[in-house]
């Protein structure tokens, strides 16, 4: 008997740490070069160390390893992502005034939301490649952000760097842009 309460209580545990796990939600997009990006954020890991101050986890992802990943594992993709929508999910980047105004129609949003919630999925799976994971520092009230670390990985997930930002030191968040839509997205939390 002691067997099987012990495996019990190592399954609660275990499921616990799974259900604690990150939660990427979608942050924006970049190019840089020939290069695409999808940003996600980490909603679950958003840490405030005042009422004013917000710290919260970046993911790059290429749009390259997004569309592998989809590919490989496109049934489960869907079905999960079918899963979210089904139950009047919507990316809360998709609820911000300026994201929504872009789109002509409900349509055209509805399918924005649907393509973005299948690329949340790909995000929160373990075995997605990551190209960089990001660690910022917002200030909200003053609308100013810095970075305080970035890790870099190849294009097998191994990694290639980890280390602090050089400067260290606020810069202010121009308008329309990721910063803005993320301090958007992360200054709401509490």
């Amino acid at each position: 008997m002691p067997l099987i309460r012990y495996a019990f209580a190592t399954l609660c545990f275990a499921s616990a740490a799974i259900a604690q796990a990150s939660d990427w939600q979608y942050a924006g997009y970049s190019k840089i070069g020939q290069d695409e990006y999808f940003l996600f954020y980490d909603a679950e890991g958003v840490q405030r160390p005042s009422t004013t101050v917000a710290r919260y986890w970046l993911k790059a992802m290429t749009r390259a390893s997004v569309d592998l990943y989809s590919t490989k594992h496109a049934k489960v993709v869907v079905e999960k992502t079918a899963q979210k929508v089904a139950v009047g999910y919507v990316p809360s980047f998709y609820k911000l005034a300026p994201i929504r105004a872009q789109y002509a129609s409900p349509d055209a949003l509805l399918d924005a939301v649907i393509e973005i919630s299948g690329y949340e999925v790909v995000a929160n799976e373990r075995d997605a490649l990551v190209k960089n994971k990001l660690y910022f520092e917002l200030d909200c009230r003053e609308r100013k952000s810095k970075l305080l670390e970035m890790i870099t990985y190849d294009t097998k997930g191994n990694l290639l760097r980890k280390g602090g930002s050089a400067q260290n030191r606020y810069e202010f968040i121009p308008p329309d842009s990721n910063g803005e839509w993320q301090s958007q997205l992360i200054c709401a939390l509490r």
